[in-house]
């Protein structure tokens, strides 16, 4: 019998030396693959754990800023005498007893809508009105509170979609809508068309933030202001909106 193998052991040096020039490249090549794919699911977990740090303080502060708005209307205070002044026209009021918080956001909700009936024939319209409210009286009140809830709704719009997504973007900003009170939606939809408001208008359509908004809340013919879209799947609301758009059309052809 003969054996295919050498029996010199210089041969089988040789041989030695050919396999590990092949084995070593070969090995190295394997480990420089597991050393990169290690490093890869090491800078995912890094890149994974920033962005959970990231979505944490996102969250923390959406909250934060949704406890100040908070604050801000428990700190409404109205007691004693008032004036303002609307197309001319100066109207005083008083408070005889403290109102305080939300209370005190629907008696000036309440004094608004009231003066937009006894005050006729301004050329600017219920809005020019609410701006001659606004600079003569209301500023003092809620401007901080508009521009609070601005920054907030801003905010989370702003945010990276990687930080977090367009959908969870919506979800924040419904939670937002849902803390909101029927006064105080009556008067973001005015403020926001004001000319403190252009910035804020987008952002309502995109968002639906008067889908609660009171159907009797406002008048009927300033719906048309915004897009549809600002009132979301209030049915009530958008069945007005669509017979106000149709008469608009009917005048501008008349």
């Amino acid at each position: 019998y003969s054996s295919p193998f050498s029996k010199n052991s210089a041969d089988w040096g040789t041989f030695g030396d050919f396999m590990g020039g092949l084995l070593n490249p070969t090995l190295s090549f394997f480990a420089l693959l597991a050393l990169l794919k290690t490093t890869k699911i090491q800078s995912n977990e890094i890149l994974n754990n920033r962005k959970m740090l990231t979505f944490q303080q996102f969250e923390n502060n959406v909250f934060q800023q949704m406890g100040l708005l908070q604050n801000i209307i428990e700190d409404i205070h109205l007691e004693g005498n008032y004036s303002y002044k609307i197309n001319g026209i100066k109207k005083n009021f008083s408070f005889d007893e403290a109102i305080e918080g939300r209370r005190a956001v629907m008696k000036l909700h309440a004094l608004f809508d009231k003066t937009l009936f006894e005050v006729r024939h301004d050329h600017k319209g219920n809005v020019g009105k609410y701006e001659d409210f606004y600079e003569s009286f209301l500023h003092s009140i809620l401007g901080h509170y508009f521009r609070s809830i601005y920054r907030l709704i801003s905010y989370v719009d702003k945010q990276d979609n990687d930080i977090i997504s367009e959908e969870k973007k919506i979800y924040y900003i419904h939670n937002i809508r849902a803390q909101l009170s029927s006064s105080e939606l009556y008067f973001i939809f005015y403020s926001s068309l004001s000319k403190w408001g252009e910035n804020f208008k987008p952002l309502i359509e995109k968002y639906s933030l008067f889908e609660h908004l009171y159907p009797k809340g406002v008048i009927a013919t300033n719906l048309i202001l915004y897009k549809l879209d600002a009132f979301g799947e209030n049915e009530e609301i958008c069945s007005k909106y669509t017979k106000q758009q149709e008469n608009h059309k009917r005048r501008q052809t008349n």
